[in-house]
C-alpha cells in the first residue's frame, strides 16, 4: 500500500508543473493528431498498471459517459486531490487521449460505462482552462457534493491512460428486454433490466453475439458481467502514517 502514496506524490507534482505553465501562459501541447483513433468495437484493457519512462499512473473511475464524446472521471484515492487539489477531483476523459495499452488515440464510448477503472498516467489542461486558466482553475476547485454538477468546469483532462480489465463473475446473469429503440426501422440499441443492476442497461450490437432485428420485448437474455463495485473515494494509506504523508504531498 505504501507504494501507492508515492505514485500520487509523483503524479499531482507532474500536474502542478502543467498548471503552472498553464497559468503563466508558456504551456506548449503535443500535437496528438498524427496518432490513429482507436477503431470502433476495440476496449483494450490491462491488469498491471502501465510503467512508461518510469512514470507510475494513479486510479481514478468513470462517473458519467455523457459528457459530449468522452467521459468524466473522479479519483478514487483522496490524496490524489486532497484538501488542496481539488481540480484533480474530476477530469475528462476525451478522444485526444492516448491508450497505453494499444498506442491510440480516444476510446469507444459504446464499450465503457459507469464504475468502470481508469489508469491515469499523466493529465494535460482542458480547453476551459488554456482559455481562461485562473478562471477554469478557481472553478475547478469549487468543493463539489456530488461528481456529477451542472456546468461544471473541468482544468484538466486525461493526456494518457489505460483501462483496467474487470472482474468478471464466474457464472452469467440474466435479463429481459424492456425496449428496442429503433431509428430509421433499424434497431440501435436494447435496453435490459439485469438482476442486481438498479436501472435498466443500455444494449448496443457491439456487445452483443446476436443481431438485435431477432429480439423481441420481454425475451429473456443472459450475459457476462462484473463484479459490483464502490464509487467511494477511498484512503491508499493506514491511518498510523496519514499525516506524515498528507505532508509529504505538497
Amino acid at each position: 500500500m505504501r507504494c501507492n502514496i508515492w505514485r500520487t506524490i509523483a503524479f499531482r507534482r507532474r500536474s502542478h508543473k502543467d498548471s503552472r505553465r498553464v497559468l503563466f501562459g508558456n504551456y506548449e501541447e503535443a500535437d496528438a493528431a498524427d496518432i490513429p483513433r482507436v477503431p470502433d468495437g476495440v476496449h483494450d484493457t490491462t491488469l498491471i498498471p502501465p510503467i512508461i519512462d518510469r512514470v507510475r499512473p494513479v486510479l481514478y473511475h468513470m462517473v458519467s459517459t455523457g459528457w459530449g464524446t468522452g467521459v468524466i472521471l473522479e479519483a478514487k484515492d483522496f490524496f490524489t486531490m486532497g484538501p488542496d487539489r481539488r481540480e484533480l477531483h474530476c477530469i475528462i476523459l476525451d478522444q485526444h487521449a492516448i491508450n497505453c495499452v494499444n498506442n491510440k488515440r480516444g476510446l469507444d464510448k459504446t464499450m465503457v460505462s459507469v464504475k468502470d477503472f481508469v489508469w491515469v498516467c499523466d493529465v494535460k489542461p482542458t480547453l476551459q482552462a488554456l482559455r481562461n486558466p485562473w478562471g477554469a482553475l478557481e472553478e475547478a476547485r469549487i468543493p463539489r457534493t456530488t461528481a456529477l454538477e451542472n456546468n461544471s468546469v473541468y482544468f484538466f483532462r486525461v493526456s494518457s491512460f489505460a483501462f483496467l480489465t474487470p472482474d468478471t463473475l464466474e457464472e452469467p446473469i440474466y435479463g429481459i428486454v424492456l425496449f428496442k429503440v429503433q431509428r430509421r426501422n433499424q434497431t440501435t440499441h436494447l435496453k435490459i433490466a439485469f438482476e442486481g443492476a438498479p436501472e435498466a442497461v443500455v444494449v448496443t450490437a457491439k456487445l452483443c453475439d446476436f443481431s438485435l432485428e431477432d429480439i423481441q420485448v420481454d425475451d429473456f437474455v443472459c450475459a457476462t458481467s462484473r463484479y459490483n463495485v464502490s464509487c467511494a473515494i477511498r484512503f491508499s494509506e493506514p491511518s498510523s502514517c496519514r499525516k506524515e504523508s498528507s505532508c509529504a504531498m505538497r
